[in-house]
């Protein structure tokens, strides 16, 4: 057999045991002597603890063991990049999704039961629940250590936006709104701990989207090092973004458990925990004013956005960063001011969720960009081919495109063709002119955004390839299949450079400590990072012979 291209058309490398049912996912695995691990959350969005009952719960047969603050033995807040978070809370509430005591018993059912009879005195306070209202100089501050309640500010300034707006012709201004998203994965969350029979170390299992940020989560809450903890990842059902923080926590959380009690703990989660406690996408509130010329040309453009960040920070300093940059979209726009703000409220905490920062912005002004066209009475298509990027021209952070081919009037024009845009709005527009219950239309929108992790940090992979005696290769990648082909694409990527059929590569998802950290498999970067490390290793491999 040959080697495949990657231009090809193959079966999924880990297809088979995805239809047959014989796929590992988190809650296949069961261990000797295992126990069942629940959460008691928080019965209120926002207060403070006064009296925690653990009494009556401890009473239930199979009650093994109830942590609370008090028992984490590390550091008990932990967060991406702002440290805010509480895996377990200590008296104060800032969501619904808070987790004040996690149980472990014999059976889930009793550790539900005991969870149910833990009972908790509050002093509620009125939760915030408004972004605007949690800007207000009075509002009661949501982390009083913060001094005030943003989470994240970014800006993105260019040119004079008074001169432009000054010499324009037209001003428009508009508001657009967006609100929470849920990620819905098919596979809610599962994480199980235990300890090494022989080694002693700590094992951590499950739907874990970002395994080396897992262990170094857990490292810090236990007070471990990180050598000491080992993530092993089972199959999992889908991400979206959404097992990118809290699976960071309720590995926390079961480590916890199986540190107290010796014995391997597993965690998983209804339906109604996941979205519980989950993060969502943000909600976005945006402000547009644009400056035009009367041929349509864009001279200027203030951008206010207010971002929910809900009761922690988590990825909102990332996620607003990409709204700062690309909120204006894929036009020529000499004069621009974009301040993006996320906000702190006692709503579900935000996070990353396909697009990170992209979908809203690109709601908001591309919506803007076709009610411009409606002003100046001319076609959505024309609004956008007068004012788009091309070869040479700056982006809106002064970046020059000048490096590559600039295709976005290409991509324009094609999709337009391909879509019949013109014809079925004409269309529809007819149709619509009759009446009746429904209403026809077709959208167009046109974005840009990068892939990887760009400015928000460094972004690096790690693989390992092993070329064995008979000429097939194993190989291992930092960055993980969530359900997206990572497998199938390494496989083949691998197979066409060693030039051997795709049967004999193997693809395996190696445990944390044989393989250096290669960052979150998010932001479109998976294959354009990790199969470039795995490349380079090819060439390092072929300079050695």
């Amino acid at each position: 057999m040959s080697a495949p291209s990657t231009s090809s058309s193959i079966r999924r490398v880990d297809g088979l045991a995805k239809v047959t049912g014989t796929a590992v996912y988190g809650n296949d695995i069961t261990l000797p002597g295992m126990l069942y691990g629940v959460c008691r959350y928080a019965d209120i969005a926002a207060g403070k603890i006064d009296k925690l009952d653990l009494s009556e719960a401890l009473a239930i047969p199979g009650v093994v063991k109830i942590a609370t603050y008090q028992d984490i033995p590390g550091e008990p807040v932990v967060g991406i990049m702002v440290k805010d978070y509480l895996p377990i809370i200590k008296d104060e509430v800032v969501f619904h999704g808070d987790v004040i005591a996690v149980i472990a018993a014999e059976t889930y059912e009793a550790a539900c039961l005991a969870a149910d009879k833990i009972h908790i005195s509050y002093t509620p306070y009125a939760p915030i629940t408004d972004v605007e209202h949690a800007l207000e100089p009075d509002a009661r501050l949501i982390h009083p250590e913060r001094g005030n309640n943003i989470a994240a500010h970014h800006h993105t300034i260019k040119g004079d936006i008074d001169a432009g707006f000054s010499a324009s012709a037209h001003i428009l201004e508009r508001e657009y709104e967006v609100g929470f998203q849920e990620h819905a994965y098919i596979e809610p969350e599962v994480v199980l701990t235990w300890l090494d029979p022989t080694e002693r170390h700590l094992i951590i299992s499950g739907s874990i989207q970002n395994p080396h940020r897992v262990r170094s989560f857990v490292a810090r809450f236990m007070g471990c090092p990180q050598g000491h903890i080992n993530i092993k990842r089972a199959v999992m059902g889908g991400s979206f973004g959404g097992k990118d923080d809290i699976i960071d926590h309720l590995a926390c959380r079961s480590a916890l458990l199986t540190t107290l009690t010796g014995r391997p703990v597993k965690f998983c989660y209804t339906r109604e925990h996941s979205i519980l406690e989950s993060c969502k996408r943000h909600p976005y509130k945006m402000k547009y004013k644009v400056g035009l010329d009367d041929s349509g040309q864009i001279l200027a453009m203030k951008v206010d956005i207010l971002a929910d960040s809900g009761g922690y920070a988590a990825s909102t300093p990332f996620v607003t960063w990409r709204s700062s940059v690309q909120a204006a979209g894929p036009y020529r726009i000499p004069n621009i001011r974009i301040d993006v703000t996320g906000v702190y409220t006692n709503n579900s905490y935000t996070s990353a969720m396909r697009g990170f920062g992209s979908p809203q912005v690109v709601y908001a002004n591309e919506s803007l960009m076709d009610e411009i066209a409606e002003y100046l009475k001319i076609s959505p298509v024309d609004i956008r081919q007068i004012n788009a990027l091309k070869q040479g021209d700056a982006s809106i952070t002064g970046q020059v495109f000048d490096k590559h081919t600039v295709s976005a009037l290409e991509v324009l024009s094609k999709a337009v063709t391909s879509a019949e845009f013109d014809s079925k709005r004409q269309h529809y527009a007819q149709l619509n002119q009759q009446g009746g219950v429904y209403r026809y239309g077709i959208g167009l929108a046109l974005s840009y955004r990068g892939c990887s992790i760009g400015a928000e940090g460094v972004d690096t992979s790690t693989a390992l390839v092993q070329v064995n005696e008979d000429g097939s290769v194993n190989i291992a990648t930092s960055v993980s299949e969530n359900g997206q082909g990572l497998q199938t694409t390494m496989s083949l990527i691998a197979a066409e450079a060693f030039g051997i059929p795709l049967s004999e590569i193997m693809f395996s998802e190696p445990p944390t400590s044989v393989i250096g950290d290669g960052g979150s498999t998010a932001a479109t970067r998976g294959t354009l990072v990790g199969a470039a490390r795995s490349l380079t290793l090819r060439l390092k491999l072929s300079n050695a012979f």
